[in-house]
């Protein structure tokens, strides 16, 4: 209870100092985090086709950018389609890889987000809460584009039967509670966000005093995620 009370009065806080902004767009670059290689067990062999890989998607990474467009209530994060570029890299594959793929929508009010997504030669919506993290607020900090950012933790479900951590670093005086790839919930934008091997960080923030509209995702079978891992695993 302590905890939560604290999380409400920093964030309270925070809002007062960027009361003037009311929305914004953030663009986000992306990484590859071989730290999180040291973390799993893997087999030798695995191991070196592992770093192989990475290797290759180090030099494509770089091309990716997304964009975080938002208001006070609800968010959007989607990557510009584009062709594949001249190198013949397919960045689809590569957002795949790293979950990046499709249209990730939340919206506080009604405590909901969406993931519209193309698999198996389906269009997806997947519902979600967004009160279903259970974030750990550690002290650490750094500096993502001149913000300070405290860092935070939680484990999600990759599937039915295997859990993975995702770090976040948010920043208090951006009092907005999205970020990449649908998360949210905590008192602070996140500048940062840390999933399996892939690091997504901020390379540009936009702040506005103007109205911003976000348009909910409508197009696709809307299915729970427990309804899209089943189906999933019967197709």
């Amino acid at each position: 209870m302590m905890k939560k009370i604290i999380i409400v009065l920093l964030f309270l806080t925070c809002s007062l100092v960027q009361a003037q902004y009311i929305s914004g767009k953030i663009i986000y670059g992306e990484k590859i985090n071989k730290e999180f290689l040291r973390k799993i067990k893997i087999s030798k062999k695995n191991k070196r086709q592992t770093l192989r890989l990475l290797k290759k998607q180090k030099k494509q990474v770089k091309f990716l950018e997304y964009t975080l467009s938002f208001n006070q209530n609800k968010s959007v994060f989607h990557y510009p389609e584009t062709m594949p570029n001249d190198n013949g890299m397919d960045l689809k594959m590569l957002r795949m890889a790293s979950g990046a793929n499709g249209v990730f929508y939340n919206d506080l009010t009604s405590n909901i987000k969406l993931r519209q997504k193309d698999a198996f030669g389906t269009k997806w919506i997947i519902k979600e809460k967004i009160d279903t993290l259970n974030w750990e607020i550690g002290n650490e900090t750094r500096i993502i584009k001149g913000y300070r950012c405290i860092k935070a933790t939680t484990v999600i479900n990759l599937n039915r039967r295997v859990r993975g951590e995702v770090t976040a670093w948010f920043c208090p005086d951006l009092p907005f509670q999205f970020g990449p790839l649908g998360f949210s919930g905590l008192p602070g934008m996140i500048l940062g966000l840390k999933r399996h091997f892939y690091y997504f960080y901020a390379k540009e923030i936009n702040l506005s005093k103007k109205p911003l509209q976000i348009k909910k995702p409508k197009d696709g079978k809307l299915v729970t995620q427990e309804e899209y891992f089943e189906e999933i695993k019967e197709l």
